[in-house]
């Protein structure tokens, strides 16, 4: 049993290694469509973790609303700001409506000021006691913004909102002093901006913290999809032993059916591992010499290992299945390649699950890709 199980390894390895060519396409296309899609991909997943976005800023007032609007900005390290001096409105329209900036700021001359004289005008309306005072400044302090059409409604309420809270904490301090003179106490000892903190960090499982970026999705998710692709190797070479004859001749012979199957299972399971593993390689050790980050896969190997086995069996089971149902190798080819790039789809290959409509992450289980 073990001798014949041995001849029919020996077959299959003749078969696959007979087209080089194609067992070369099963190494070299998974690798350069890894390559591309990281490269293409990369500067979304940077818009979820770095924005980068290209902030100008005109500072005409040069006073504390101004400057803490440009200091606060310079820090924040989504933003690339440039600030620009002695430019008229219209010019500095341009560099927005041109593309060459995201958002422009202008902060016009006197805003410190005039927020300071609204500020005063109605803390002395508040602390009055007259029922009759027209001290209430009603000229509201404007700082105007301008988007690039294309800028995403994300981009807009975050700037919006950190400009609002530039401007209030300026806005709370004033009070505060013009309280102050008007009923004096020690403002020392009142600090509300420690109050309340924000700690961030990115969810995770026991402590393994791994940010999302191009190679964690891509490396991983066409890996699988590559794996997946044997069906068109494996499929069609079954579809050749019946249409050449070879399948009848091995029918006739002295063994088992279940050998037959189990040595293409062999073969084309060191295939897949060794696609698993060059992936890997190529995301761990490749990738970072071209400025991309490496591949974090978080020090379970054995669990990676298993992982890579199980996905390669599941991988060639369904190639099995293809080359049993189709009928010429037309058919196996065409349902094969379609049906792995439809569950590719549905599986979060292409986009994550978490980024699909409802809909779609309530039937992803069904694909072998998932």
């Amino acid at each position: 049993m073990i001798r014949k199980l041995f001849t029919l390894i020996y077959k299959d390895t003749l078969v696959i290694l007979n087209d080089k060519a194609g067992l070369g396409y099963l190494f070299a296309m998974p690798v350069l469509l890894v390559f591309i899609m990281v490269v293409i991909q990369d500067s979304s997943f940077k818009s979820v973790s770095d924005f980068n976005i290209k902030i100008i800023v005109l500072n005409n007032d040069k006073d504390s609303l101004g400057n803490t609007i440009v200091n606060e900005l310079k820090k924040n390290r989504n933003f690339a700001v440039t600030e620009i001096f002695d430019v008229k409105n219209e010019k500095f329209e341009e560099y927005i409506a041109k593309g060459e900036y995201k958002i422009g700021i202008i902060v016009h001359d006197s805003t410190t000021y005039r927020m300071k004289r609204a500020v005063n005008m109605n803390t002395a309306r508040m602390l009055s006691t007259s029922k009759k005072n027209n001290l209430y400044e009603s000229n509201s302090v404007s700082i105007e913004i301008f988007f690039d059409p294309i800028t995403q409604a994300s981009y807009k309420l975050m700037v919006l909102s950190m400009l609002r809270e530039y401007s209030a904490k300026i806005e709370n301090r004033m009070m505060m002093n013009e309280i102050q003179k008007r009923i004096p106490f020690n403002t020392n000892s009142f600090d509300s901006n420690n109050i309340i903190s924000y700690k961030e960090r990115y969810a995770s499982v026991k402590g393994a913290l791994i940010i999302p970026n191009s190679v964690q999705h891509n490396v991983p998710a066409w890996t699988l999809f590559a794996m997946f692709f044997i069906v068109m190797s494996l499929a069609g070479n079954m579809i050749k032993e019946r249409e050449d004859g070879s399948f009848t001749r091995l029918s006739l012979m002295p063994f088992p059916m279940h050998l037959y199957l189990l040595s293409k299972v062999i073969i084309y399971l060191i295939v897949g591992l060794l696609q698993f593993l060059l992936m890997i390689f190529m995301g761990v050790y490749i990738l970072p010499l071209f400025g991309f980050p490496a591949l974090n896969i978080g020090g379970k190997h054995f669990s990676l290992l298993l992982t890579g086995f199980i996905s390669a069996l599941a991988a060639i089971g369904y190639a099995l299945m293809v080359g049993t149902f189709t009928k010429t190798y037309q058919q196996s080819s065409t349902f094969g390649s379609i049906s792995v790039v439809i569950f590719a789809a549905i599986g979060g290959i292409w986009v994550p699950v978490i980024a699909m409509p409802p809909f779609m992450q309530s039937i992803n289980a069904v694909s072998p890709l998932n």
